[in-house]
C-alpha cells in the first residue's frame, strides 16, 4: 500500500541515533522513484562497479576503478571526486541518517539499514545497488500532516532544487522540526494569535448590518480577481451578481442572503445546474445569518458556501480587517 494513501504506520519519534539528514535522488530525473517507494528501497547507480565491491565497501578499489574510469572517458578529475564523495556518503553507515527526497510536490522520508544489495547493471526501472528502508518511505509528519514543499518553511523547499544524486542540506533542523512535526514557539504564537482574530472577525460579521454585508463579499470577491458583469444587487439570471473568473475562464454565481437554510440553497442549486454552461463555472452562497447548518452537497466541488466562519478566514486572509472595522456600530 502506498504512502500516500494514508496507510503506512509512521513512527512516533525518530530513532535517537538520527540526527543527520541526506537528500537523495532515486535516478536520473527521479526514474527509480516509483520502484523506491513501492518496494521500500534507496536506488543507486554507479554500474561501472561490480556488486561485490559495493556489499564489502572496498572503496580503495571503487575509487581506483571509477578514476581509471572516468580518465578514459576524458571526464574532469572533480567529476571522479564528486562521485566517489557521493557514493561513500549512500554507503557509508547510511542508518545514522534519515535520508528525504522530493517527488510530486512533496517531500519524502524514510530511515534504512546498514545492508547493501546489488545487482549486475541497472534498468529504467531500478538502480544497480539498494539501500533497504525499515521505515518506509512516507510524505507525512509524524503527527500525520502531509508534508507538501509548499507549505513548508523557505530552508526546506530550496533543498528540492538539488541536482546531485546525493547531498547533506546546509538547513538540516528546519527540515527535522518538518518531520518531526515541531512548530516553533514565534509560529505557535501567531498560529494562535490569527486564529483569535479570525473568531473575532466571525463575531463582528454578525454585528455589521445587510448592505455592509452585501459590500465585504463584493471587496472579498473583487479581491480574489472576480470581475462583476452584473450590479450588485441587481438579479441576473437568477443570482444577485454574475463575475468572471478569467484565469479559469469561466463564470460565478454569487449569491448574498440575509438568511437561508438548507432548502434556500438547494434550490439556488437547481438554478446555478439550469444556467452553468460549462465545466469552469462556479457558484458562491454567501449567508449572513444562515438558519441552521448549511452543508456542501459531495458532489458539487464547483461550489462554496460561505458562512461567516469562511468569511472571516477571507477577511484576515486578504487585509479586510479594517475596513470591517470602520462598519462596526
Amino acid at each position: 500500500m502506498s504512502a500516500d494513501e494514508g496507510e503506512v504506520s509512521l513512527p512516533s519519534v525518530l530513532p535517537p541515533t538520527i540526527s543527520t539528514v541526506r537528500y537523495v535522488k532515486n535516478g536520473r530525473g527521479g526514474k527509480w522513484w516509483p520502484m523506491a517507494k513501492d518496494e521500500g528501497r534507496i536506488y543507486g547507480g554507479w554500474k561501472e562497479v561490480p556488486p561485490e565491491l559495493l556489499c564489502c565497501e572496498k572503496f580503495d578499489e571503487i575509487e581506483k576503478l571509477l578514476r581509471g574510469e572516468y580518465r578514459k572517458s576524458r571526464m574532469p578529475e572533480g567529476t571522479a571526486t564528486n562521485d566517489i564523495n557521493q557514493l561513500r556518503g549512500l554507503i557509508c553507515n547510511p542508518s545514522q541518517h534519515l535520508w528525504i527526497t522530493f517527488e510530486n510536490g512533496d517531500l519524502w522520508w524514510c530511515t534504512v539499514i546498514d545492508d547493501i544489495g546489488a545487482r549486475e547493471g541497472e534498468d529504467d526501472y531500478r538502480g544497480h545497488f539498494w539501500l533497504t528502508c525499515d521505515r518506509q518511505w512516507t510524505n507525512k509528519s509524524l503527527t500525520g500532516n502531509r508534508l507538501a514543499v509548499i507549505d513548508l518553511p523557505g530552508p526546506v523547499g530550496v533543498v528540492a532544487g538539488f541536482r546531485a544524486t546525493v547531498c547533506a542540506p546546509s538547513e538540516q533542523k528546519p527540515i527535522l522540526h518538518a518531520i518531526r512535526g515541531e512548530v516553533s514557539e514565534g509560529k505557535a504564537i501567531l498560529s494562535a494569535t490569527k486564529l483569535r482574530y479570525e473568531k473575532e472577525i466571525e463575531i463582528a460579521i454578525g454585528d455589521i448590518g445587510w448592505k455592509d454585508f452585501e459590500l465585504i463579499i463584493d471587496l472579498i470577491c473583487n479581491r480574489c480577481g472576480l470581475t462583476r458583469v452584473s450590479r450588485l444587487g441587481a438579479t441576473e439570471e437568477g443570482f444577485d451578481v454574475v463575475a468572471i473568473n478569467s484565469a479559469l475562464d469561466g463564470r460565478v454565481f454569487i449569491q448574498v442572503k440575509s438568511k437561508a437554510d438548507q432548502q434556500t440553497l438547494k434550490e439556488y442549486i437547481e438554478k446555478f445546474k439550469e444556467r452553468r454552461s460549462g465545466l469552469r463555472d462556479r457558484m458562491i452562497f454567501a449567508v449572513h445569518k444562515p438558519c441552521g447548518i448549511l452543508e456542501e452537497p459531495d458532489d458539487m466541488p464547483e461550489l462554496q458556501v460561505w458562512t461567516s466562519k469562511k468569511i472571516a478566514a477571507l477577511i484576515v486572509e486578504l487585509g479586510l480587517g479594517g475596513w470591517l472595522l470602520k462598519k462596526l456600530p
